[in-house]
């Protein structure tokens, strides 16, 4: 491409987010057009850089009494560790979309490292999803943070194992789902011949009953059935059974209907973005069901007179590509054929009667081929239109040119040592800044780390140590600095999907970059091909990027910054004089007993005061006071309250499972005797008069409500609640807190736009939602969720729909005290006494060493055989590590992930044989 002037951009990454960029360029003649938009578009990537992150997890799935052991790894511009935020936040969300457990994580040289318990009484079987983030990012759309679907099996006090197959029988007369459901107990055996009851529960409500009998081999049909012409209550509901195990016990289960009834779609894509008359355009595709995950699809492609014109059949996931030169005026449909033998027409995309396309070939592995594309009508239009190229990868600027169109049609090639490895955005931009066509490519590129892993034996026996060395190389050459970790797992009781992994180089490399959900993403990156490298290419023409595009920085559309990223834990607020007027210079203290940590400071004009850079564990408890202070009893503190993002829906809900016993059976198989000694003791009924505790039915203003709450949240999660509002919004099933109009809703009223909020009682009073900010965790005794109100009583009288009532703790009868002591035992305004919520102090894994006789005679039923997040590399390039096998036989896995000093990524995978 003669007369092309090309520039490389590298943006340097300092310790503050909002350094400059510096261009350098090849040619010494005049740019300043390009200059000027090169300017532009890498001072926002400068000024909004994009973090991302990538969770490390010891194994895919766990059971109850499981610790999940995991290391953050916090990157920036071109895969480099993260410098902007020092606090990384994690959150586990269970499929109710209700938050389970938040750990707060300080961030060093860009990781994290942490565990999180699954306890008892806690969590339940089922699907949770992990999500990861930083305060910067939530100035970005939600699909910016770590999200991984993990599920959890119960072994403990197993009684019900079961299976389902959904089969959807519905015609265009009658919405049918036929559910094959098999129940067993603890040891396998099918529950035959019992009765079973069940129900379908949507919205809350009941829809569907009925009873049945479980054969020989324990089985049950359940029919569900419903008219095609009300809204589908099967589709979104549960299906709850009870079955009958003998005369005085019952077990339940429960079995999810979202993805019983899916239909079928299909999506086109012209490559560059417009399907262009008069030119041979590529048009990719990608068809799927409406649970999210890729359907097979073939078709073919007619005109506006019935001829067929092209024929495409997918080749991956749903996903491919054909040709097509349309000719202007006219319209083509596509034809198409699902793999379920279902078939539907769609109109393609109307063909722009002038037009550019920009086209990209990515099978040369050293180059691209790039080619510009004008139809006869763009060229009479814009005659020697002068045209620049942009390539931006991992928050750079990589490459740019520029020409001036005097032809119909430009090839070149790009080395693509231009660009990091990962995903870059390659733009076509008039002279005048219009951005003219777009394509996205996957650069894979050969230089990146490359590790191995190496053990002193081939195979070893059980309770053996375990040598295991770890040499990185980086241009065939040793390097230094290297920061991994490390897990070893026994493979026979955690077989895992290889292609559905999530990897550092899926997060940080592919999904990370992708707006939406990213199927089997390890797929592209395990053993890879030739068909595989194709089946990348589809994947990044049918999805859409997530970092900034030109078009959005020529029209100066930028997110609004909210959030400042953190250094450190921050305590802020206001003191003021109880008329309201704020307090200037005044003194401040903090207090932190268990670190033996205090502070002073000054508050603002305004009366503004701000601890930074505080370090302190989420158990410790923190005085802030204002009593050294003239007047200081007529003083009031206030707190700022923490940005806390709504749990929202799972991004990565097609991963759910649906039949978790049979799934992971190995491993609850295995945990059943791993936790044998915490199996709970039956309960002992000890009857006498029980202590009443509050509720709504202690109240006239509520007692037109359900006698029983939909739901109810004990007091006791409360325990390490620091603002109670804060938690309420994360805590309440089918309840959804929205931020801008500071008011909580029914879940799914506001989803379907009927968004009248919630009325909220304490103690029998109603309260507006700032009321919350007085209401004391600890006091809590419990908390009501009604989302209906059968009789109006309430949503009547208040204009509300849905109450949430609150109940504080009964108080103690006790002896008669002064008022002295009254008023020594009432909060002061001028002192807070709280728990904040620090940093989740991290604990060391445990691995034990088999060097006694004594200690070889334990039972060893590990899963996670080793577990290190702190691994790093000499000055050779080798790490060495060792540990002691469990009792298991066969194949263990050795999983290395990690990253040097330069964003380069790494991870190996090694096994070696227990006999």
């Amino acid at each position: 491409m003669k007369g092309f002037l090309r520039f490389c951009l590298s943006l340097t990454v300092l310790v503050q987010f909002y350094s400059f960029a510096s261009a350098q360029t090849d040619s010494t003649r005049s740019a300043g057009g390009i200059n000027a938009l090169l300017s532009k578009t890498a001072g926002a990537l400068n000024n909004y850089p994009a973090e991302k992150i990538h969770l490390h997890f010891d194994k895919p799935y766990y059971s109850v009494a499981d610790t999940i052991w995991f290391k953050a790894y916090v990157s920036s511009t071109f895969n480099l560790a993260s410098a902007i935020s020092k606090v990384l936040y994690v959150d586990v969300i269970n499929e109710k979309d209700s938050l389970i457990r938040s750990l707060k994580l300080p961030v060093n040289m860009g990781v994290a490292k942490g565990q999180i318990p699954i306890d008892q009484g806690e969590f339940t079987q089922g699907n949770y999803h992990i999500r990861a983030y930083t305060q910067w990012m939530l100035n970005f759309p939600d699909d910016s943070f770590f999200n991984k679907n993990i599920f959890i099996g119960e072994a403990i006090d197993k009684q019900l194992i079961t299976h389902v197959r959904f089969k959807n029988v519905s015609s265009d007369k009658l919405r049918r789902v036929d559910a094959r459901i098999q129940f067993k107990d603890a040891d396998g055996k099918p529950y035959s011949n019992k009765n079973v009851s069940w129900q379908v529960i949507s919205g809350y409500e009941a829809t569907l009953k009925g009873r049945g009998t479980t054969d020989a081999n324990g089985y049950l049909t359940v029919i569900m059935s419903e008219k095609p012409t009300v809204e589908s209550k099967l589709n979104d509901g549960v299906l709850v059974t009870a079955i009958a195990v003998s005369d005085k016990k019952n077990l339940s289960g429960s079995f999810s209907l979202k993805k019983t009834i899916l239909e079928n779609d299909i999506q086109f894509f012209p490559e560059g973005g417009s399907l262009v008359a008069g030119l041979t355009n590529r048009i990719a595709f990608k068809a799927l069901k409406s649970d999210g995950l890729g359907v097979g699809a073939k078709g073919t492609v007619t005109d506006a007179a019935g001829k067929q014109v092209a024929t495409f059949t997918s080749e991956h996931l749903g996903m491919g590509s054909f040709n097509l030169a349309p000719q202007a005026g006219t319209a083509y449909k596509a034809n198409v054929i699902f793999s379920d033998g279902s078939s539907k027409t769609y109109n393609l995309p109307e063909a722009k009667a002038s037009g550019i396309v920009l086209s990209l070939n990515n099978s040369d592995p050293e180059k691209i081929a790039l080619k510009i594309m004008a139809n006869e009508a763009f060229l009479a239009a814009n005659p020697r239109l002068g045209l620049y190229l942009i390539g931006q990868s991992k928050g750079g600027i990589c490459y740019a040119a520029q020409t001036v169109l005097s032809g119909a049609e430009y090839s070149a090639s790009v080395a693509k040592n231009k660009f990091p490895k990962g995903i870059a955005q390659i733009t076509l931009v008039s002279a005048a800044g219009v951005p003219l066509s777009e394509r996205m490519i996957f650069i894979d590129r050969k230089d990146s780390l490359d590790l191995k892993i190496s053990s002193d034996a081939p195979a070893y026996g059980a309770k053996k140590k375990v040598k295991l060395t770890l040499d990185a190389k980086k241009a065939a050459q040793p390097f230094t600095g290297g920061d991994f970790s490390v897990a070893v797992i026994d493979e026979s009781k955690v077989p895992v999907d290889t292609d559905a992994e999530t990897t550092i180089m899926t997060s940080l490399l592919l999904s990370g970059d992708l707006r939406g959900y990213v199927e089997r993403p390890n797929y592209y990156f395990n053993k890879p091909t030739e068909k595989k490298s194709a089946d990348l290419d589809l994947l990044m023409l049918t999805q859409g990027y997530r970092s900034f595009a030109v078009k959005e920085v020529l029209a100066g559309k930028f997110p609004q910054v909210t959030y400042m990223p953190e250094q450190g834990i921050e305590i802020s607020g206001m003191l003021r004089m109880s008329n309201g007027l704020p307090v200037r210079k005044g003194t401040m203290l903090l207090s932190i007993p268990d670190k033996r940590y205090n502070k002073d400071i000054q508050t603002d004009p305004v009366g503004n005061f701000k601890f930074s850079n505080l370090v302190f564990n989420d158990s410790s408890k923190v005085t802030i006071s204002a009593k050294y202070n003239p007047n200081y009893r007529d003083m009031v503190i206030t707190l700022n309250g923490a940005p806390f993002p709504s749990p929202g829906i799972n991004p990565n809900a097609p991963d759910e499972a649906l039949n978790i016993d049979s799934l992971i059976a190995p491993y609850l198989n295995n945990s059943k005797k791993r936790y044998s000694y915490l199996h709970t003791l039956e309960d002992v009924v000890i009857r006498g008069t029980a202590e009443k505790k509050p509720s709504h039915a202690d109240y006239p203003a509520l007692s037109g409500l359900s006698s029983i709450p939909d739901h109810v949240v004990s007091g006791d999660r409360l325990t390490a609640c620091a603002m109670f509002i804060n938690c309420l919004q994360g805590m309440l099933a089918g309840v959804t807190y929205d931020q801008q109009t500071n008011a909580f809703y029914v879940t799914r009223d506001y989803n379907s736009g009927r968004r009248i909020p919630m009325s909220i009682f304490l103690n029998g009073m109603n309260i507006d939602v700032n009321g919350l900010n007085a209401v004391i965790a600890s006091e809590v005794e419990s908390i009501e969720v009604f989302l209906r109100d059968d009789l109006g009583t309430v949503n009547r009288a208040y204009n509300t729909n849905g109450v949430i009532v609150i109940n504080n703790k009964k108080k103690p009868k006790g002896t008669k005290i002064s008022r002295e002591q009254l008023l020594s035992m009432l909060p002061k305004s001028y002192e807070l006494n709280f728990s904040p919520g620090g940093y989740s102090v991290e604990k060391q894994f445990y691995s034990p060493k088999y060097e006694t006789a004594a200690s070889v005679n334990q039972n060893d039923l590990r899963t996670t055989i080793y577990w290190n997040p702190n691994v790093t590399t000499d000055a050779t390039g080798k790490a060495n590590f060792e540990f002691y096998n469990a009792d298991g036989k066969g194949n263990y896995k050795v999983i290395v992930e990690g990253w040097d000093q330069d964003g380069n990524l790494g991870r190996a995978v090694y096994r070696y044989t227990v006999k």
